[in-house]
């Protein structure tokens, strides 16, 4: 009788259903065998087709009829007429804030009340994925508009981006960033300051009885300090971008001592607590002169695993979108249409009214239909639209499900055209998105 090697994880997926997968499969082989593949220098990167291919349906997909600029996605944005005044913009990219976590989205423990009230007072975006499934894949995405590919990570490279604070410096605005902790975990604050933003503040700019623990300052004290910072901006006669990056929802789950959560469970009541955080920075904020004429926006980096429907949870990849500007936006709307975390930035900019160049993968939500959203999760990636969802495994076979009906069965058997479609356009966006960055033309443009 011949040997038998392990079982691999090609052969594990025998079911239409993705959990029973996984129970096949053998962990000290599957763990040994991505330690041997880190070493390898091709293992974060991908080769799904050619560069031309890639770039050329990505073309297609973005509306790119005329190559203007070396990048071949960049497109001149003219807006039909220019703001008379210039808001200042504030992004909070909010840690693991799965949209599972609201009641607006079916959530039944009522963790988010304020914030599913100010859904109702926003412009609002139901339907936003994010690129990916860790903080620096979802600051690269929301303030860059680009994904990363497996498991690579753009920050470290420090290569020239195009992205919203480049943008905005371009037309007068000061740009700032706030982080809980240590400016240069993950390579943040030397990636961040070579690529459009004048300052980064952090865990060293906090007064020490405020930080709480490896993470630094709860989200409630950080967004009080952004206040401060944001009163002296405003005293400078020119607007003011910021980003504000939270980290309470985040292991250990620090919890301050004066806010006393209804859940006992922690992962709940620290829920609670970035709500009611959220409520107070708003609150403070309102009471200043700027507010006003300021556009708020809401959106996490990632989400959490909540659901174990498929291998990829859709939770760790849904993520509310709020816009909100009471002054400036008219009456609230909610806009149902399929986005990605790369949206972000071109939807903004269309608010604003501003000229650029949009060197991203990111699209104007207000203006353009995006075909699917994508993600990569390390060893898999997703693409998806508002019923389907496809998953493509590394070391295993690739599969569709209706998610939109709940269904957990693998219908790409059925399904090929569907399947092929979807798998088309996440390897065109990945294959060209790696072959801008490579060949260093993912810089922001002049318009």
């Amino acid at each position: 009788v011949s040997i038998q090697g392990p079982i691999s994880p090609a052969t594990a997926f025998f079911s239409d259903y993705g959990f029973p997968n996984l129970l096949s499969l053998n962990p000290f082989y599957t763990f040994f065998l991505s330690w041997k593949d880190h070493f390898d220098p091709e293992y974060n990167r991908v080769h799904f087709m050619s560069d031309q291919d890639a770039v050329s349906n990505v073309q297609q997909y973005l509306g790119v009829e005329k190559q203007e600029f070396d990048s071949p996605i960049a497109r001149r944005v003219q807006p039909d007429s220019v703001a008379a005044q210039k808001p200042n913009v504030v992004f909070v990219i909010m840690e693991s804030m799965s949209a599972d976590k609201m009641g607006r989205f079916g959530n039944p423990d009522n963790l988010t009340p304020f914030m599913d009230s100010l859904a109702g007072q926003s412009l609002m975006f139901d339907s936003i994925f994010t690129a990916g499934i860790h903080t620096f894949v979802g600051i690269y995405g929301t303030l860059y508009s680009m994904p990363t590919v497996k498991r690579h990570h753009p920050l470290v490279e420090m290569k020239p981006h195009a992205g919203i604070a480049q943008s905005l410096k371009q037309h007068g605005y000061q740009t700032i960033y706030f982080t809980t902790h240590d400016k240069e975990f993950d390579h943040v604050g030397a990636f961040l300051g070579k690529n459009g933003f004048d300052r980064i503040v952090s865990k060293p700019d906090y007064p020490k009885e405020k930080v709480l623990s490896a993470l630094g300052v709860p989200d409630d004290y950080l967004y009080h300090h952004a206040i401060g910072e944001f009163n002296k901006l405003s005293q400078n006669g020119k607007p003011f971008f910021g980003a504000i990056m939270t980290g309470s929802d985040h292991g250990p789950y620090v919890i301050p001592e004066y806010f006393k959560p209804r859940h006992s469970e922690r992962i709940k009541g620290v829920v609670e607590y970035v709500d009611w955080s959220v409520s107070q920075f708003l609150k403070e904020a309102s009471a200043q002169p700027w507010f006003d004429n300021t556009i708020f926006v809401f959106i996490g980096d990632h989400g959490v695993t909540v659901e174990k429907h498929y291998d990829l949870p859709l939770s760790f990849i849904h993520t509310p979108m709020m816009v909100y500007a009471p002054k400036l936006l008219g009456a609230p709307r909610r806009v149902g249409k399929l986005g990605s975390q790369l949206d972000a930035y071109p939807t903004v900019m269309g608010l604003l009214g501003l000229p650029y160049v949009n060197n991203t993968l990111g699209i104007d939500l207000l203006r353009q239909d995006r075909l699917y959203a994508f993600a990569y999760a390390d060893d898999k990636y997703a693409v998806l639209d508002k019923d389907y969802l496809y998953i493509s495994r590394e070391y295993g076979i690739n599969s569709l499900y209706h998610y939109r009906t709940g269904d957990q069965r693998d219908v790409l058997p059925e399904k090929t055209a569907k399947a092929a479609d979807m798998r088309r356009y996440g390897e065109s966006m990945f294959q060209a998105a790696q072959y801008l960055r490579e060949n260093g033309l993912t810089h922001w443009l002049e318009p």
